[in-house]
């Protein structure tokens, strides 16, 4: 399942990680969002295996439109006041969301 990360700060880094490093059977990290540079060290293997990295959301969503990124889930690590309007674009492109 290729997944997206929206939201990478100290949460969304570390499932970003846990996902890079092939610690969650079955799925694969395929996207993730900008990232404050104290994580990463943490996100050093979604790094080293060049997963792209979005602005936003929003950056990302206009990839997943114009066919460059193939994503089926996003897990949503955002402050909460955004999460709605998040997993409304998601479910509009038919990605299953974790929030």
């Amino acid at each position: 399942m290729r997944t997206a990360i929206i939201g990478t700060g100290m949460q969304g880094s570390r499932y970003a990680a846990m996902i890079a490093s092939g610690n969650v059977k079955g799925m694969e990290l395929a996207a993730m969002t900008r990232f404050r540079e104290q994580y990463r060290q943490l996100l050093k293997p979604a790094l080293d295996q060049d997963t792209p990295v979005f602005q936003s959301a929003d950056e990302m969503f206009e990839a997943v439109d114009n066919g460059s990124l193939k994503i089926d889930a996003v897990i949503i690590t955002t402050p909460h006041l955004s999460h709605e309007q998040i997993a409304l674009e998601a479910f509009r492109r038919g990605t299953a969301c974790a929030v």
